[in-house]
């Protein structure tokens, strides 16, 4: 298993935050390597073709909240912060990288299925409100939108649909 298989896996909760601590300083070193100017690399390359499959890890543990379970708190807290590190680091490495490196349609289809995402998060017994979810699903969106919209546009047709849906649904939390 991957680093990021864990994260969608029942683990305790050290190690959910130890693979989200690690993650997060990958995503720097990537990062940095972009910096650097080295885009191109066999290395970055084979990143950025894993840029969903990582995101999608975060994105689900922005909505770790046991809040009401005294024990895990600070846990809980700890894991959203450590999973809003990451995906501020993925954006930007995103923003830095060759539109032509990036896999678009799986991004796009990854953030579908977390805007269907009642099913999708029952997966994680952790989460109780997927709200946080929703709302960076809708940042990342708008993110691709405004730097990537020539290769974004002909994929969210059904996702702009479903953006305003959730907007109005009272019972997902994000209006």
């Amino acid at each position: 298993k991957t680093l990021v298989d864990l994260l969608s896996d029942r683990i305790n909760i050290r190690t959910k935050i130890t693979v989200l601590e690690w993650l997060a300083e990958y995503l720097k070193m990537f990062n940095q390597e972009l910096q650097n100017g080295n885009k191109e690399s066999y290395y970055n390359v084979s990143i950025l073709a894993r840029i969903p499959t990582i995101l999608r890890g975060i994105l689900v543990n922005l909505s770790d909240d046991e809040i009401g379970k005294k024990p895990r708190l600070i846990s809980s807290l700890e894991i959203r912060k450590t999973a809003s590190i990451a995906n501020d680091l993925t954006m930007d490495i995103i923003q830095k990288s060759s539109s032509s490196k990036i896999d678009f349609p799986s991004l796009i289809n990854l953030l579908k299925e977390l805007l269907h995402s009642k099913q999708y998060i029952a997966q994680f017994p952790a989460i109780n409100s997927i709200e946080k979810t929703l709302l960076a699903t809708i940042s990342w969106i708008k993110h691709l939108l405004t730097n990537f919209q020539n290769e974004v546009m002909p994929l969210l047709d059904e996702v702009l649909q479903n953006i305003i849906e959730k907007l109005y649904d009272s019972e997902e939390g994000v209006n």
